[in-house]
């Protein structure tokens, strides 16, 4: 006979006092401190290695000032101020642990499986006003942005970003032991940050002449140090430590791009990527060219809209391209898709949608992303009467055979040099050559040994 759990309450107990933790401030090895970066800079940090300490990765984040400069008044940042192109993390002996480009395009594929609250309550800090814009206030709000977003260097807005990263965001559970490297007596990790170009970054609402371009001043990386004393070190190496190294699992993400010429209803595409334990692959279409996106916003869709808009996911209607001329072409919607590895297909069964409707795939992806009842921020549909999903169009095939992070039960590769193949349909031909970018995220282990030898394993 079972009780309920609330019949026996849990004491509390002591915690060790012998921690310390403390919120440290980092600033770029290649920056003055008062100039500012823009397109095409590079922002480097690096993270000593503390003795006794570890990196708690869920208190830990960027913040920076930005702010746009144009001829034109009415400019702002695209939504979630997607100003990285590309992450680097190296380990301390120069082992690059994770390298994702097209870092932008993650980003917004995430962020969109944000939770519509969080979006409203969030966007100041992170930069994306999608959600306000929606809201019944959106009229009132640009305004405001545009001249928020327009100031100086020194009334510049701060904004904060999570990185996207398996071993120092959110995603990683575990502490990170940087102090594993002291004896080294270097740093620890460096994170290598490359900016966007200002097509990705900026946009102009007034006209479709103007350009703008932006500035980042203020860089920091903020991250919690935890340090313990040795009394607590020495119960750490006996009880965690074997062989004298940790393991520490992580996912990442790599970029596979493949080009959809112009006129082409379907494509079988080949993803070929070797690793142990292959968790997800999230594909969008997208043009090949992004040009600054220059028009005056007729509609709430326009308003929201930018130059990492998704496509596939309507049937018979034009996009905007992003051309800085307002032209448009006609990328009708995703029909059928279906994954395959060898001889087994995800889902089993194709993909298939209706005419002028997308609900499957949407239903299937966010199954796949295990968020099938989830609030995300996509599910929305906008004044206009179109869903965001179709502006945000995203296939999330999932290869674990559980949901489950502790296990490794996703899809092995390694042993064959087969890839992973996606046969995708249009309901008709795209009239100009788009881009099949996908992010295949994957899980492995990085080894790192008392005195900083780092190598990766598989998870």
């Amino acid at each position: 006979m079972s009780l309920p759990t609330e019949i026996a309450p849990v004491p509390l107990v002591d915690a060790n006092q012998n921690i310390e933790n403390m919120l440290v401030e980092l600033r770029p090895v290649n920056s003055t401190g008062a100039n500012e970066f823009s397109s095409s800079d590079r922002i480097t940090f690096q993270i000593p290695a503390y003795h006794n300490s570890f990196i708690n990765p869920k208190r830990s984040f960027l913040s920076f000032k930005g702010r746009l400069t144009s001829t034109a008044t009415n400019v702002r940042f695209n939504s979630g101020i997607p100003i990285i192109e590309r992450m680097v993390l190296r380990a301390g002996n120069g082992l690059v642990l994770e390298d994702i480009q097209d870092y932008h395009i993650i980003e917004r594929i995430l962020s969109n499986m944000e939770s519509f609250p969080m979006k409203e309550t969030m966007g100041d800090f992170a930069g994306d006003s999608r959600a306000s814009i929606l809201s019944d206030e959106g009229n009132t709000i640009l305004p405001k942005l545009y001249g928020e977003q327009k100031e100086t260097q020194v009334n510049a807005m701060t904004y904060q970003k999570e990185l996207i990263s398996g071993i120092l965001g959110k995603t990683q559970k575990s502490y990170v032991p940087i102090g594993l490297y002291s004896a080294s007596g270097g740093w620890a990790l460096q994170v290598e940050l490359y900016l966007n170009s200002s097509a990705v970054v900026c946009r102009n609402d007034e006209d479709t002449t103007n350009d703008v371009d932006y500035r980042l001043s203020d860089f920091k990386l903020m991250i919690e140090v935890v340090r313990f004393e040795e009394e607590v070190m020495r119960s750490f190496n006996s009880a965690v430590l074997n062989g004298n190294a940790v393991s520490l699992p992580y996912r990442s993400f790599r970029l596979h791009k493949t080009a959809m010429p112009s006129g082409s209803p379907t494509l079988d595409l080949n993803i070929s990527e070797s690793a142990h334990n292959i968790d997800r692959v999230y594909s969008v279409i997208m043009p090949v060219n992004i040009q600054q996106t220059k028009m005056i916003p007729t509609d709430v869709s326009e308003e929201i809209n930018d130059s990492i808009c998704f496509f596939g996911g309507a049937g018979s209607k034009t996009y905007n391209i992003n051309d800085g001329n307002g032209n448009v072409t006609n990328v009708n919607m995703v029909r059928d898709y279906q994954f395959r590895y060898m001889n087994k297909y995800y889902p089993p069964a194709k993909v298939e949608n209706g005419k002028l409707d997308t609900t499957m795939t949407y239903l299937t992806s966010l199954s796949e992303n295990d968020g099938l009842m989830n609030d995300y921020f996509i599910s929305r549909r906008m004044s206009n009467g179109e869903r965001l999903w179709e502006h945000n169009f995203v296939i999330i095939q999932s290869f674990k055979t559980f949901a489950n992070k502790q296990s490794i039960n996703g899809l092995n590769t390694s042993s064959t040099s087969s890839p992973i193949q996606l046969y995708l349909n249009m309901d008709t031909g795209v009239t100009s050559a788009m881009d099949i970018v996908s992010f295949v995220e994957s899980v492995h282990s990085v080894r790192i040994q008392q005195g900083g030898a780092t190598t990766i394993v598989e998870a």
